[in-house]
């Protein structure tokens, strides 16, 4: 089977497309990153990637709107309707799921390739993107925001793992994230401090040893301290937190950025 791009034959081929990219296999993905323009537009920088069994193409940036009813992921997918090989992004607040089958993400046979998170309605978290959209993205996209979201503030650690008490990071980074940019403050006037973060399913395996746990993010110190790290994410995106027993109320975590898998 073949299809015409540009001028130049497509060939589909066993464990991938022979494409004018050379062999693109399957769940590959260059390019396509969407950065911020606006409160409610993206624009999708050129690239290429295998979609369900098609090639898509692009060497042009696409510009596309955003929408959402108030706070929410917005994810932005290749729709499969696209007449291949020039695809026609859409978005939507449904979350995709991985498909081991087809290597990516994916709501039915759309493919999703990136995602923003708005603040309220219509309004999109003002956000860059690493690498640099020319630079030709592959799998992992890491976003780093303006403005830091509150997760916890003013909470009493106990020496447990807790659950932030503002917001968990599931709700902003959606369900491909594979990192979270965590920064967290806490005071201990009368003695030593320790604090950390993890994912959700590290904390289920592992107890905050007080005084020094060393998780994917932590501090030791005296009296007070911040810091902020990568905190590795599991298949929930969530993140506990913690912090050595006091009274002082003084437990804050705040995102900086995430990445995500395509």
């Amino acid at each position: 089977m073949t299809q015409n791009l540009d001028n130049n034959t497509v060939k589909l081929i066993d464990g991938g497309i022979l494409a004018t990219k050379g062999n693109v296999g399957l769940g590959d993905i260059r390019g396509f990153v969407a950065s911020y323009t606006d409160a409610d537009t993206v624009s999708i920088c050129a690239g290429y990637c295998e979609s369900n069994g098609k090639y898509y193409e692009k060497t042009s940036a696409t510009a596309l709107d955003i929408a959402s009813a108030g706070a929410d992921v917005v994810y932005i997918y290749i729709d499969d309707d696209s007449s291949d090989p020039a695809p026609t992004f859409i978005d939507d607040t449904t979350a995709p799921s991985w498909s081991a089958a087809k290597n990516g993400y994916y709501n039915g046979n759309d493919r999703c390739i990136g995602s923003v998170y708005c603040s309220g309605a219509n309004t999109m978290q003002q956000f860059v993107v690493f690498p640099y959209p020319n630079e030709m993205a592959g799998r992992e996209v890491e976003i780093r925001i303006g403005v830091s979201i509150v997760l916890a503030s003013d909470m009493n650690p106990s020496g447990l793992w807790v659950t932030p008490d503002d917001s968990d990071t599931d709700v902003i980074v959606g369900v491909m994230g594979s990192a979270a940019l965590v920064h967290m403050y806490l005071t201990d006037t009368a003695s030593l401090f320790s604090f950390a973060a993890v994912s959700v399913e590290v904390a289920a395996i592992s107890a905050f040893a007080n005084p020094n746990y060393q998780g994917d993010m932590s501090l030791f110190g005296s009296e007070a301290g911040m810091t902020s790290g990568w905190v590795t994410l599991g298949s929930s995106s969530q993140i506990k937190i913690a912090g050595g027993d006091n009274d002082d109320n003084a437990l804050d975590a705040n995102l900086f950025g995430w990445k995500i898998r395509r």
